[in-house]
């Protein structure tokens, strides 16, 4: 019999409305390459939304076994879903029993959040409203990264960061901090890929040639979860499946981009986390000669205090 470990789950949003949405349940195994020839029964449930700011009651929705054909499946249909946002940083858990003719369960679980993800003309829309996002770059050490999310979340900032570990991520997800991950082409896709699960990972941008070879046989996978963005230059070859751009506010004279979001960044060592925001609205007039934009950036070094991120 499979070990929690042997078992992977993966929970994909196939319809979502206000009203309910509908959930499909994959289950993988790593190291029982035979599990899926056995008969195998699957069971379990998606419980919440779990938040400490919601007053809406868990409940449980449980799951439809429906594999066929050598594949593990299941779905659920979650009713009143709560969507996840900074303001209501919801989360839902799916649970998976796996069993083999009838012999004790196997169980692995999931969390995951409800969120719609979309770019409408030049803009994103997150839960169906617009999203213009100020952006400030830190590099956080484990143990000041809750105190740090509370200042980001209080200045109304997101965080862009590189190399963000597990904890981080799931300290955003539950203090309702967005996260934009800044990947250089040095990560392993199997940790790009458990990034772009957590409900806080509203976009990933390609920094260099390396993470674009990275992620293009990934890109599918990506999107289903999260927004996918380029940072791009003057000449430089734009990859057509990304679904935005970030471009320094100096180069935006120099550039001819049309059909895609664009997020004005601006490098500057100066500036803090305490004063991210004046930040981003330095970059938004200073581009607005050039237009109106998707979101504004300011990518700094970790203040003198502040230690980098550990790596995972």
């Amino acid at each position: 019999m499979p070990t929690e470990s042997d078992l992977k789950i993966r929970v994909e949003v196939k319809d979502h409305h206000p009203s309910s949405a509908l959930c499909a349940i994959t289950v993988t195994t790593v190291h029982v390459p035979n599990l899926q020839s056995e008969h195998v029964c699957l069971t379990g449930d998606i419980y919440g939304p779990v938040c400490k700011r919601s007053h809406t009651l868990p409940s449980r929705a449980s799951i439809i076994d429906t594999s066929s054909h050598g594949t593990l499946t299941a779905s659920a249909t979650v009713l009143d879903p709560t969507p996840w946002s900074p303001e209501l940083p919801a989360t839902y858990l799916a649970t998976v029993h796996a069993s083999i003719d009838g012999d004790s369960p196997s169980t692995c679980t999931h969390q995951f959040g409800f969120k719609s993800l979309e770019i409408r003309n030049d803009s994103f829309y997150i839960n169906q409203r617009r999203f213009v996002p100020r952006l400030a770059q830190l590099e956080i050490k484990n143990d000041d990264a809750s105190n740090l999310l509370d200042v980001i979340t209080e200045e109304h900032l997101c965080l862009a960061t590189s190399h963000p570990t597990h904890d981080l991520l799931e300290l955003a997800t539950e203090q309702g901090c967005w996260v934009l991950i800044m990947l250089d082409g040095s990560e392993e896709p199997a940790t790009v890929l458990s990034w772009c699960k957590h409900p806080a990972c509203f976009a990933m941008v390609l920094m260099s040639e390396a993470s674009i070879q990275l992620i293009n046989p990934l890109r599918d996978y990506v999107t289903s979860y999260t927004l996918l963005g380029q940072q791009i230059t003057a000449g430089q070859v734009l990859s057509e499946f990304v679904q935005f751009v970030t471009v320094d506010v100096n180069e935006l004279e120099a550039l001819d981009i049309t059909n895609r979001p664009i997020v004005v960044t601006r490098n500057d060592r100066d500036v803090s986390i305490e004063n991210g925001r004046r930040g981003c609205e330095l970059v938004q007039r200073d581009a607005t000669a050039y237009g109106d934009f998707a979101g504004y950036a300011v990518l700094i070094s970790a203040t003198p205090d502040v230690d980098l991120t550990d790596r995972n």
